[in-house]
């Protein structure tokens, strides 16, 4: 198909309707912007209200907490925590191989993680994390404790704190998008930030982790941080979290 192709009779003309083509498409990208920008608002809203509701149901499920800690998957769970609190200390080689072994007498070596299978992906991207992060610990908050119907299987949803300091090196390797931006950069390099997070692990008949995935309120930790709704939609936007993507670098 032939595409057809305005003709003008001046320069005048051109540029009249060049300009018209520069506003007519920064209206657009400031209309998707905004729309961006309000979706994050609705999330920070939703993850507030959600944040308020979980704190109230906290005392009611006190008790159901402590009868569940003699159970030998949360007593995993508490184990992994307690080990890997500081991170992987990949700069330790003894430590490091301690918190390897015990990782993978835990899990399945065919261990579900996204995408990904097997307990060396995980410890991959774990490494790759814990490097690129410095000052690096996570605080237990509480574990529900979910079973299966159908099978009877055991999944753990652990609500934790991970505390983090943001290096050029962390910007380098997540947030590459807004490495131009030097004032932005200069806001976030230095800054203690903690993420809520819950981590869920699945265990098979066995007691051994089977499925292990993660999720991070970067939005909400980052306004924390940042006070800046477009700031924030800019940095999360584009972050290169996801395990699929640090898997790619390998």
């Amino acid at each position: 198909m032939l595409k057809s192709k305005t003709v003008f009779t001046n320069e005048d003309e051109k540029r009249l309707h060049q300009r018209k083509l520069r506003a007519s498409n920064q209206r657009a990208h400031v209309a998707r912007r905004r729309e961006h920008i309000e979706r994050l608002g609705r999330q920070v809203d939703a993850l507030a209200y959600e944040t308020s509701r979980l704190e109230g149901k906290r005392e009611s499920l006190s008790a159901t907490h402590w009868y569940l800690n003699d159970h030998r998957s949360v007593k995993t769970v508490h184990e992994y925590l307690r080990v890997f609190k500081y991170g992987y200390m990949t700069s330790l080689d003894k430590e490091a191989m301690v918190q390897e072994r015990f990782l993978r007498s835990i899990m399945r070596d065919d261990l579900r993680y996204f995408h990904l299978v097997g307990v060396d992906k995980l410890l991959y991207v774990f490494r790759i994390y814990c490097a690129s992060h410095s000052n690096f610990s996570m605080y237990f908050l509480r574990c529900d404790v979910v079973q299966n119907d159908e099978d009877g299987l055991l999944a753990c949803h652990v609500h934790m704190i991970v505390s983090q300091r943001i290096t050029r090196t962390t910007l380098s390797m997540y947030f590459p998008h807004i490495l131009h931006d030097e004032v932005l950069v200069q806001k976030l390099i230095g800054r203690q930030i903690d993420l809520p997070t819950t981590s869920i692990f699945g265990f098979d008949e066995n007691g051994l982790v089977a499925s292990y995935n993660a999720s991070m309120d970067f939005v909400g930790a980052y306004m924390r941080l940042l006070a800046d709704l477009e700031a924030v939609a800019l940095l999360v936007g584009g972050n290169m979290y996801h395990p699929s993507k640090l898997q790619s670098l390998a």
